[in-house]
C-alpha cells in the first residue's frame, strides 16, 4: 500500500502539460487522488497495519500536498 501511495505521490508531483481546458480536470483528480490517500491511510490504520506516527506523518505529507494545490 505504502508502494501505491508513493506513486500516486509522485505522479501528481511530475510535470505536467496542459491546456487551459485540462486545468480543471488536472485539479478535480488531484482532489480525487487526495481523498483516495486519506481513505486508504485510515483504513491502514484501523487495520493496524501502520502506526498512529505513520498515519500521522502520511496525513501531514497529504495536507502539505493539499496546500500546494490551492496556492
Amino acid at each position: 500500500m505504502i508502494h501505491h501511495y508513493r506513486f500516486i505521490r509522485e505522479q501528481l508531483s511530475a510535470p505536467y502539460q496542459a491546456s487551459r481546458g485540462n486545468e480543471q480536470t488536472k485539479r478535480d483528480l488531484q482532489w480525487i487522488a487526495i481523498q483516495a490517500e486519506r481513505n486508504e491511510v485510515q483504513l491502514l490504520y484501523e487495520r493496524n497495519q501502520i502506526s498512529r506516527e505513520v498515519a500521522n506523518a502520511l496525513r501531514r505529507n497529504i495536507r502539505a500536498r493539499e496546500t500546494a494545490i490551492l496556492e
